[in-house]
């Protein structure tokens, strides 16, 4: 199992673009591991292997991606970036005046793009990649995931 170990550091905001970039600009400059997962808060049922398979793909490229097989839609808020190629990739799209994930994998030299259907090795319902927006979609989520145990 994989935890998060030792104290948890809470930083705001040092910048508002109104998108998740925000916050990964503000935490980017106190991690200190060459690689780190980036996880959505609204995808509660989370699998630590999961990330661990990320991770594993990452290993020598500039991200691990979760990519929907059918649409190949990017899942850029589950995924496993190299810390030094973030920061490089940060500057440019920031200069650029770009402000959405998207926007800064793009930059990144040589991201894997791992598909929906090997991560079901891990997850096989693939509730890690499930987001929840509002009260009743948790509701939902945690009834549909009880009556499966």
């Amino acid at each position: 199992m994989w935890e998060a170990g030792g104290p948890v550091r809470i930083v705001g905001y040092t910048l508002e673009l109104g998108s998740p970039l925000s916050g990964l600009v503000a935490a980017v400059d106190y991690i200190e591991t060459p690689y780190f997962a980036l996880v959505g808060c609204d995808m509660p049922l989370i699998k630590a292997e999961l990330i661990g398979y990320l991770y594993s793909a990452c290993l020598g490229h500039s991200a691990a991606v979760p990519r929907w097989d059918a649409s190949g839609v990017l899942e850029p808020l589950c995924a496993v970036y190299h810390t030094p190629s973030v920061r490089l990739g940060l500057r440019r799209v920031l200069d650029e005046g770009k402000f959405r994930l998207i926007d800064l994998i793009a930059t990144l030299p040589d991201a894997a793009y791992v598909p929906t259907s090997r991560l079901t090795t891990v997850d096989p319902g693939l509730n890690s990649l499930k987001n929840v927006n509002t009260p009743q979609e948790y509701a939902l989520l945690l009834n549909t995931e009880y009556s499966q145990r």
